[in-house]
């Protein structure tokens, strides 16, 4: 597993902890304002694996898994945008 996938794990834990992070804030809801900050980094993530040449189709279903769903079903744009470009970054993904 990926070392940011465990930072998921210890993000949502102690959501209710953090204060913002100076990002685009999306929900009052801390755990989705969580995931959706999350999903932020982990599409950076992707992005610099891909220009290292590292396959990240395990990366990619990940987040699918994590965040698609629930900030799908957001209303703000930022939440639905991060899923469009999570969904493009990860568009030519392949299993191994």
């Amino acid at each position: 597993m990926r070392s940011w996938l465990y930072a998921v794990g210890a993000l949502l834990v102690v959501a209710g902890c953090e204060q913002g992070t100076g990002r685009t804030k999306v929900s009052e809801d801390m755990i989705l304002q969580a995931k959706f900050e999350t999903a932020l980094r982990t599409l950076d993530e992707i992005r610099a694996g891909q220009k290292k040449g590292r396959n990240v189709y395990a990366d990619c279903k990940t987040a699918e898994m994590l965040f698609f769903k629930d900030l799908r079903r957001l209303e703000a744009v930022a939440a639905q945008q991060v899923v469009k470009d999570l969904q493009a970054a990860c568009k030519a993904a392949k299993p191994l």
